[in-house]
């Protein structure tokens, strides 16, 4: 084999690296409006990039992934389901609506019933959320779960239906908590209290209240 040709299969080769590095680590990153990527340089933390066409160094750098999952509603059946996400590097920083499965609380009166809430947040700092948070989407619904058993059962069932004002604190509640995972709590809506014996229950109470 002559030296031409010897250069001709280098030359090739080379080629096919080149090709091969690009398709598997895809050096060119577009990244859309309210989306951004975390990016790592040898495992440490270099950049946050946001929306525009970035140049990421095939290698040395790569783009943060990460994992979650949590428990959704389905709005058709209304059955729980499990939702899991895999190797994610693009983050939203849009607004995000989790209409998580009812909770059963037991209000003042020992009342026992289940409160359907859902919670909107969004990702105001990808870098605090990436690096302080495991899984944001499981971690907001234990938050909320504990909130509304602790705030539910100081009030009355009553006072659950009737002032659902009573149960907007959710909303500053959770944001003391989601505040170090770097999100923004817009709003935790209660849309329905379920009970199995709940007009039994208020019954109950009001004959008492007219007996006394």
């Amino acid at each position: 084999m002559g030296a031409g040709q010897i250069a001709g299969v280098l030359i090739a080769a080379f080629a096919v690296l080149i090709v091969f590095i690009l398709a598997k680590y895809r050096p060119i990153v577009v990244v859309k409006e309210k989306q951004a990527i975390i990016i790592e340089r040898l495992g440490k933390y270099t950049n946050t990039l946001t929306a525009g066409i970035h140049f990421v160094m095939p290698i040395i750098s790569q783009p943060r992934k990460y994992s979650y999952h949590y428990f959704d509603t389905d709005p058709r059946t209304q059955r729980v389901k499990l939702v899991r996400k895999r190797n994610i590097m693009i983050i939203s920083t849009s607004d995000e609506i989790q209409d998580y499965p009812a909770t059963h609380i037991i209000s003042r009166d020992n009342a026992s019933c289940y409160l359907d809430c859902c919670l909107s947040y969004s990702i105001q700092n990808p870098r605090q959320m990436i690096y302080s948070c495991q899984n944001l989407p499981l971690m907001l619904q234990k938050c909320l779960q504990s909130h509304v058993r602790n705030v539910a059962g100081q009030l009355d069932i009553d006072q659950l239906i009737e002032e659902s004002g009573s149960l907007k604190i959710l909303t500053s509640l959770l944001q003391n908590e989601a505040t170090r995972w770097g999100v923004r709590i817009r709003f935790v809506k209660v849309q329905n209290l379920k009970a199995q014996e709940l007009e039994q229950d208020l019954a109950r109470k009001k004959n008492a209240e007219l007996q006394n």
